[in-house]
């Protein structure tokens, strides 16, 4: 079963009235930069990988990417990375500005699964085990 894309449904979602621009490149990545308040800023599952990244500094959020739940103050240029077919749990403190580029899981599936080893592509926890704030 295909799933919407991540920009398709920032873009048509709950979030898209904090869309402030968007760019692509065909259908090989995508970018939203979003200005957005505190609050719930938790995604459905999509069928992309999403590379998230701080445009300002400390953005305070307790966030779970279906790896459980971690609380961490991500410096400006900072990375979180979201993978495809997972519903996200993400509570931010303060309002913050974020550049989210995804990529077609599918697109680039059977590529990851090389540098995985035989490990699940969307296995991404030790990534996201930080530190408390």
């Amino acid at each position: 079963m295909s799933l919407i894309s991540f920009t398709d449904w920032y873009q048509t979602g709950r979030l898209a009235p904090y869309v402030v621009s968007r760019r692509g490149l065909g259908d090989a990545i995508s970018m939203i930069e979003a200005r957005q308040p505190a609050g719930d800023m938790s995604d459905p599952a999509t069928g992309d990988l999403v590379l998230v990244m701080a445009v300002q500094a400390g953005i305070r959020h307790t966030s779970n990417f279906g790896a459980g739940r971690f609380a961490d103050r991500t410096p400006k240029g900072g990375l979180l990375l979201i993978p495809p077919d997972v519903p996200t749990d993400i509570r931010v403190e303060n309002e913050h500005v974020i550049r989210c580029f995804s990529f077609s899981a599918e697109r680039y599936r059977d590529a990851a699964a090389q540098f995985r080893n035989g490990r699940a592509v969307s296995d991404f926890a030790r990534l996201h085990q930080r530190r408390s704030f």
